[in-house]
């Protein structure tokens, strides 16, 4: 009887590995088809096609439920639709999944500042710089919000310390020169340095 009791368990383990292998194999291939849609959103969105990409996007999710890189993308194509309040919830389903992923934090601090809402973009775009303080694109867009707030001496630091990690961020220079050239007040404008950086 305790012979038959290690070939009972014997088969019993054997049948879990062949279900965990089909379900992997099952899983792999389900991730593959949601890495093909997700490419063929990029391709879409980099074409101007956002409509189609967030399609691409909708299919991809269907398949892979967890896959954070796809509803990032897919807040990015409904960003450019304008289509802000689902963008939004594509940005807090990255973070549901990932709570530090610093590209849906800084995606929400672009949005907040299109919806003209610059305190809450500086939330936002600030907790992604406590995450990760080499984020460039953080602080070039909190420089942003910090215009947008009349508080044009934090949008300078903010400028200069994101072109202090990026030296080659056109828009970065393009955001500080328009800082320079148009603020309202005397003290931060100053045209001849916002053509020097523009």
């Amino acid at each position: 009887m305790y012979k038959n009791a290690g070939n009972t368990n014997r088969i019993f383990y054997f049948i879990a590995v062949i279900v965990e292998i089909l379900v992997g194999r099952s899983s792999a291939e389900e991730s593959r088809s949601a890495v093909e849609w997700a490419k063929k959103g990029v391709e879409a969105y980099h074409k101007g096609q956002f409509k189609e990409a967030v399609e691409y996007y909708d299919r991809a999710i269907e398949l892979d439920r967890e896959y954070s890189a796809v509803y990032n993308n897919r807040g990015l194509a409904r960003l450019r639709l304008k289509d802000y309040e689902v963008a939004e919830k594509d940005f807090f389903k990255v973070l549901e999944l990932n709570p530090n992923d610093i590209e849906a934090r800084v995606n929400l601090g672009n949005l907040e500042i299109k919806r003209d809402h610059p305190r809450r973009a500086i939330s936002y775009l600030s907790k992604a710089i406590e995450i990760k303080p080499n984020t460039y694109q953080a602080y070039d867009n909190r420089g942003l919000a910090f215009m947008d707030s009349g508080e044009p001496g934090k949008a300078v630091m903010d400028f200069k310390k994101a072109l202090s990690i990026n030296p080659a961020h056109a828009s970065t220079y393009n955001n500080y020169a328009l800082l320079l050239a148009s603020y309202p007040k005397e003290e931060y404008r100053d045209g001849q340095k916002a053509l020097e950086y523009a």
